[in-house]
């Protein structure tokens, strides 16, 4: 600071819009706060940072220590009103209970621990993913009952701009249930998600791959390692993400190409064993195994492979479209059932979609296996007529 120059005080006489319009950041500074006395043992804070945005909080005491509460944000909360939320509004009590919940941490690791897992639900990898991925890294830290219905506006925002609507409203989804579980157990909090906070809808998605598509993305996919090899069994199999990027060496015997997949007492669609086709085996087989990672399409460490948006930009370079995604290799394969005159009924089931109605309450997904089986062992057959047009190709079983 130049010799001489003022030190800016943050103590305020009176906030007023004039007022504020003169206040500034110090230098080096990438936040401020400017305080006005309203009476003993409670003051107004006017928080400033660097991205431009003011808000406003009480200052209030506990046992001679400074606690404060953030109450709005400027200037949707006018100084006025500010000042009437932090002395007449303000509820020291209803302050300091919701002071004691911690951290968004540890209510998100409570709610994981007393809900998601307690409860069993098959969300709960997507649910970790989002909450590590999207809103740790920006709320991790950060004391749970200050986050309000601003913090959520731009965290959506923001995530709407770098990853898409879908990606925010999935994102909305999963703090909104945390928000409202915590709502559930604790008197003094209210969630700050409102109705409205949606980005929008997607139109249901309808893409597949035509037969030109997929012989490019065969052959691409064949040069992109742990992650092309996962997209050609989805390809070949039609089962979700998830069941194929999690096969264990354990799931697999190699010598019969049976796959025992994992499944939730309520998955009540998927079969629990089924024969992969030679294409699927011949993937699989060439897979290096790993020590200590028991996961056939292993990723770094002992977990399975999650490097799924870095893999994605890199195939997309090599292709001609970059239009699909993931599930839509699921409703290519559907098509490809279709093309083969699978009825629709083993079709469904081979996806691990559910039978409906009263037949799914007596019905097996097991009784069905020699029929999932060979449609598996029919879209081999179109694949490989595609890859390799003009060839005789017959789909035997193993």
């Amino acid at each position: 600071m130049p010799k001489g120059e003022k030190i800016l005080e943050n103590k305020i006489k009176k906030f007023t819009a004039t007022e504020i319009a003169k206040l500034k950041l110090p230098d080096g500074r990438d936040q401020f706060d400017y305080i006005q006395n309203l009476y003993p043992g409670r003051s107004l804070i006017l928080t400033l940072n660097k991205s431009g945005r003011m808000s406003w909080s009480a200052l209030f005491y506990d046992r001679g220590r400074p606690r404060r509460r953030k109450i709005g944000e400027y200037p949707e909360m006018t100084c006025k009103m500010a000042r009437t939320a932090a002395t007449e509004d303000f509820d020291v009590d209803k302050a300091l209970a919701s002071a004691k919940t911690g951290t968004f941490d540890g209510v998100a690791n409570n709610y994981l621990d007393r809900h998601v897992r307690a409860r069993g639900l098959r969300s709960e990898p997507e649910i970790v993913r989002i909450l590590d991925r999207y809103v740790r890294p920006r709320w991790g830290g950060r004391r749970f009952a200050d986050i309000g219905r601003r913090d959520v506006a731009d965290l959506l925002d923001d995530i709407q701009d770098k990853h898409g609507a879908t990606v925010a409203d999935s994102v909305l989804a999963i703090i909104r249930g945390l928000m409202n579980w915590f709502q559930s157990r604790d008197d003094n909090y209210v969630t700050p998600i409102v109705r409205g906070m949606n980005r929008g809808a997607p139109p249901r998605r309808s893409r597949w791959l035509n037969d030109d598509e997929i012989k490019e993305f065969w052959f691409a996919c064949e040069s992109s390692g742990t992650y092309g090899a996962i997209l050609r069994v989805l390809l070949l199999t039609g089962h979700r993400r998830a069941k194929v990027n999690e096969i264990k060496w354990s799931d697999i015997n190699l010598a019969t190409g049976e796959w025992n997949i994992a499944r939730a007492e309520r998955e009540k669609g998927t079969p629990s064993v089924i024969t992969l086709p030679k294409m699927a085996m011949e993937i699989i087989a060439s897979r290096l195994r790993i020590a200590e990672n028991d996961f056939v399409f292993a990723g770094r460490g002992s977990v399975a492979f999650n490097s799924w948006s870095e893999s994605k930009s890199a195939i997309d370079k090599i292709l001609s479209f970059t239009d699909w995604r993931t599930h839509d290799l699921r409703r290519t394969c559907r098509k490809l059932m279709t093309r083969a005159g699978v009825a629709t009924e083993i079709a469904e089931l081979a996806l691990g979609h559910s039978i409906k109605g009263i037949q799914g309450v007596y019905d097996d997904p097991d009784e069905y296996r020699p029929m999932i089986d060979k449609s598996l062992l029919l879209v081999e057959a179109e694949i490989q007529k595609i890859l390799e047009p003009g060839a005789k190709v017959v789909a035997f079983p193993r």
